[in-house]
């Protein structure tokens, strides 16, 4: 029998158990048992795929652009106990609803950046556009 996946908001405790799977995503890549995804780049917006027993499968955190209609996603989550047809099933789901969430949330465009080549082949068979060649940095302000 296969599991039926729905769509919905990003809630608060979907958001907390996505920062524990990056947590220990980010301290398995860096050998440092008390490293933590920042929670202030968590948003408050975002979607999550579950199941009808309310399992998460997937998170995307999408943020809104305050001076201009532009959207931004960047963190799609799997999580880590799912199997490998689960993960591409969900995130897959995400990529295809993300642009009729943007756009119901006030953006005329939408843009993301992953190293991923998987998520990006996603990306493109969803319409996304290449942009340029780039990597992803920050610098913490405080």
């Amino acid at each position: 029998m296969s599991t039926n996946y729905f769509i919905e908001p990003m809630s608060v405790s979907d958001a907390d158990t996505a920062m524990r799977w990056m947590d220990a995503r980010i301290r398995q890549h860096s050998g440092n048992p008390n490293v933590v995804f920042p929670r202030l780049w968590v948003p408050k917006t975002g979607q999550a795929v579950l199941d009808d027993a309310g399992r998460l499968y997937a998170v995307s955190f999408v943020y809104f652009e305050k001076t201009a209609e532009i959207a931004y996603c960047g963190w799609l989550l799997a999580n880590p106990r799912n199997t490998a047809r689960e993960s591409y099933r969900a995130v897959k789901m995400l990529v295809n609803a993300m642009p009729t969430y943007a756009r119901a949330n006030g953006a005329k465009c939408l843009l993301t950046v992953y190293g991923n080549r998987g998520i990006n082949r996603m990306l493109e068979k969803s319409g996304f556009t290449n942009g340029e060649n780039c990597e992803s940095k920050f610098k913490l302000l405080f």
